[in-house]
């Protein structure tokens, strides 16, 4: 059986977050902590796909991605630690936290499949 490097590094970063519950861990609530992964595959191979046809250079995606995580996941925390502090009365700050949580796996999920796209040389530019 040949090894497929595409495979691998695919299930490297699924398994970052699904069989070590890496979400849950970074604040994520523990219900729904494995869907926000499964959601993050899909919407990041979706938005990967459109920024790997775009004519953005490799640095700018790369840099999007970044500034992608960093934000959602500063979202995230803002409304968990919201929808703490006022003991589940703010429906607001939990929206935040919830979906925080969707673009932070999703954003992370272009990030790293911009990185293994340059690593592997999949990409023109």
């Amino acid at each position: 059986m040949a090894f497929d490097s595409d495979h691998f590094i695919g299930n490297c970063c699924f398994d970052s977050f699904w069989q070590t519950g890496l979400s849950k861990e970074l604040g994520a609530h523990p219900f729904w902590a494995d869907k926000v992964v499964i959601s993050g595959i899909i919407g990041g191979i979706m938005v990967w796909l459109l920024l790997a046809f775009s004519k953005l250079s490799m640095s700018a995606r790369l840099g999007l991605g970044l500034i992608a995580l960093v934000i959602s996941f500063a979202v995230a925390r803002y409304g968990a630690y919201g929808f703490a502090i006022s003991y589940a009365k703010d429906q607001f700050a939990g929206k935040l936290w919830f979906f925080g949580w969707h673009a932070t796996m999703i954003s992370f999920f272009v990030f790293c499949g911009a990185i293994f796209g340059k690593v592997l040389g999949l990409t023109r530019r």
